[in-house]
């Protein structure tokens, strides 16, 4: 990151300005692990866990292929079977 001052402006380079609402900031800042911990590590740690919530296992893939399997097999119930076998 370089910072340049110019005619009383500071520049910074490498580095961007992102807008968000003062209500957003704060449920951001409620994630933070220390209080002065930087906005921009909360959202890169944020971003990380998201990120791996969205990756599926070898194990979530067989499972996903096993319920595609079952489904094209015939083998589901209704929710109104299920709420009968249940006596709901």
């Amino acid at each position: 990151m370089m910072i340049n001052v110019i005619s009383g402006y500071t520049v910074v380079y490498g580095m961007s300005t992102m807008k968000i609402s003062n209500e957003t900031k704060q449920e951001i800042s409620n994630f933070r692990n220390y209080p002065k911990e930087p906005l921009e590590a909360v959202v890169k740690r944020m971003m990380k866990t998201y990120q791996e919530d969205l990756t599926l296992t070898p194990e979530d893939i067989a499972d996903i292929q096993e319920s595609l399997e079952d489904l094209k097999a015939g083998r589901v119930y209704t929710h109104e079977q299920i709420k009968k076998e249940f006596g709901l």
